[in-house]
């Protein structure tokens, strides 16, 4: 159970030194700087977008990449 524990904190002391990170010494990307976690997280589901879509979701209305990069890139 200890063990469970030290993980736990390991996660949370790694999550923190990554907030302080992007919050203070990054400057390539203000969603970084104003939402850390919440930011890496929206960058990582973007890139997980694909595989989710091709078992979860129907392709009917499907926004093409070239589409989602080009408002990735005019939001940061």
């Amino acid at each position: 159970m200890i063990i469970f524990w030290y993980i736990l904190v390991l996660i949370g002391a790694a999550l923190f030194l990554v907030a302080i990170y992007d919050r203070f010494f990054q400057t390539k990307n203000l969603v970084y700087a104003n939402f850390p976690l919440v930011g890496r997280m929206r960058y990582v589901m973007h890139e997980l977008r694909p595989f989710i879509r091709q078992y979860f979701f129907d392709d009917n209305e499907f926004v093409n990449r070239v589409a989602i990069d080009w408002i990735l890139n005019a939001a940061a």
